[in-house]
Parts: C-alpha cells; sequence; structure tokens
C-alpha cells in the first residue's frame, strides 16, 4: 500500500515557474491543459511516459524536469518522461529555483518558520522525496519516505520525477516545492487507483484524490464531482480541504460554494 505524506498541513498540487538554469539543459514546454475527467479525447497527454531519456550525469537528470510548477490548489503537477540511468548518479536539488512566484523564502525548522522577502512564501531549498521504494534510486541514503537534496541513482534505474508543490498552515503559511520519484508507466496500479490518462501515474480514486491528481480542476470543483468526472446535482453537500480545514457548502454549477 502506498504510504500517504502525512503533513501537519494542506497538501495542494501547484504548477511550477522556472527551475534553475543548468548549462546547455534543453528547454521543455509549457504546461499544457489536460483533458477534463471522464474525458474520452484521443490529444497527447500533457505529461507523457516516453520517449524515455537516457542519462548518463546529474546535469542531463536535472534538464528533464519541466519549467514550470503548479500553484497550490489547481493544475497538474509536471511529470517527467520515463529517466533511465546509464550510470551511476548523485543530483542536489539545493540549487534548483523552485516556482518562479516564490519570492520570499522560508526556512522550517522546528516550531519555527523563518521568511525573507515579500510576497508568496516558499520553504527552501527544493528538496527530493522519495514515498514508495523504486529501484535503484535514494534521497540522502534512504528508499523509503524520506525528503532530502541528493537522490542517488544506480545505472539501470527507471524512474520519473514529479515536481509538486504543497501548501502548509504553521503559524507562518508557507509554500513547498518538492520533486517527487514516481515508478514508470509499465509499473502496474494497486487496488484503489487508476491510471491518469495525463500523466501515466495511479491516483487514488477515493474522495477527490483522482480528481485532484488527474484533472487540473480546483478543489472546490473536484468536491463537486463524481469518481468518474461526473458533476454532482446541484445543491448536493458538499466539503473540501482549504488550509488547514474543510469549509462545507453546496455544490452550485459545478463547484463547491461556502457560506
Amino acid at each position: 500500500m502506498r504510504r500517504p505524506l502525512l503533513r501537519i498541513a494542506a497538501l495542494f498540487v501547484a504548477v511550477v515557474a522556472p527551475a534553475a538554469v543548468v548549462p546547455g539543459r534543453a528547454e521543455p514546454p509549457a504546461v499544457p491543459a489536460a483533458a477534463p475527467v471522464g474525458s474520452t479525447s484521443t490529444a497527447a497527454p500533457p505529461f507523457p511516459c516516453g520517449p524515455a531519456l537516457h542519462l548518463t550525469n546529474a546535469q542531463q537528470l536535472l534538464a528533464a524536469l519541466h519549467k514550470q510548477w503548479p500553484r497550490p490548489g489547481s493544475g497538474i503537477s509536471p511529470v517527467s518522461v520515463e529517466l533511465i540511468a546509464d550510470a551511476d548518479l548523485v543530483a542536489k536539488s539545493d540549487a534548483l529555483s523552485g516556482p518562479a512566484y516564490c519570492t520570499a523564502h522560508c526556512t522550517h525548522q522546528p516550531r519555527r518558520v523563518n521568511c525573507t522577502g515579500t510576497g508568496d512564501p516558499c520553504r527552501v531549498p527544493v528538496r527530493f522525496r522519495v514515498n514508495e521504494p523504486v529501484t535503484g534510486v535514494k534521497v540522502d541514503g534512504e528508499a523509503l519516505a524520506h525528503e532530502g537534496i541528493r537522490l542517488q541513482v544506480k545505472a539501470g534505474a527507471r524512474f520519473r520525477l514529479r515536481q509538486r508543490v504543497l501548501e502548509f498552515h504553521p503559524e507562518t503559511p508557507y509554500y513547498d516545492p518538492i520533486i517527487t520519484v514516481e515508478p514508470t508507466c509499465d509499473v502496474a496500479c494497486q487496488a484503489g487507483e487508476r491510471r491518469c490518462p495525463a500523466t501515466g501515474l495511479c491516483a487514488p480514486t477515493e474522495h477527490d484524490g483522482y480528481c485532484l491528481s488527474c484533472s487540473g480542476l480546483t478543489r472546490p470543483e473536484c468536491a463537486c464531482r463524481n469518481a468518474e468526472g461526473q458533476l454532482k446535482p446541484e445543491g448536493t453537500i458538499c466539503t473540501f480541504l482549504s488550509g488547514d480545514y474543510f469549509p462545507s457548502g453546496t455544490c452550485k454549477q459545478g463547484r463547491c460554494t461556502t457560506k
């Protein structure tokens, strides 16, 4: 079973702005819009599984990241194509700039958040995270439920990288850009999961998990759709995660409207 990422605050999906400039890096395309949940569109997915990219050094790995991150609460998290390590690699994330909208930089120590600058606050540095084990990939020497700035990859490893932005609400709220290690598209989904056509990743079908991971809709919009992506009847009671609480309301024109 996949381990959920436990946090003291709200988790949101966000779409990124430019990552760090790496000499000679190829610029990935801007993030396109995804088809609605339940869509039968045959258009190319915004974040395809391939063609696979072979890596021989850390610079190529960092260059595989997308320029744009999502904003918290809307959009699909960018995912790389399948990456195949042709040599042992160690990539560091502390030089990545993260989302362009992060104009205030924060550090989070136990029970204390310190931010400098003005505007949208984001935790620095950007970090890698591994949730479930992916063969041949570790973060700071750990293969399970760990965050850090060093991604260690053994030759022959196959994986993908997803850029996410989480939102936390301790005494000082801030955004948290993070790069998670994901399995390749040929890994079967587990019970209670469904493969997202937009990314090729498996997403949970419980509650609004699939809608949030795969549609690009906001939380208030996903609160008024069922697992198949269909709109719930007008007036249906709804609730969604907002910051660190769950406001409730009713569905009006496809959106959970609170009082």
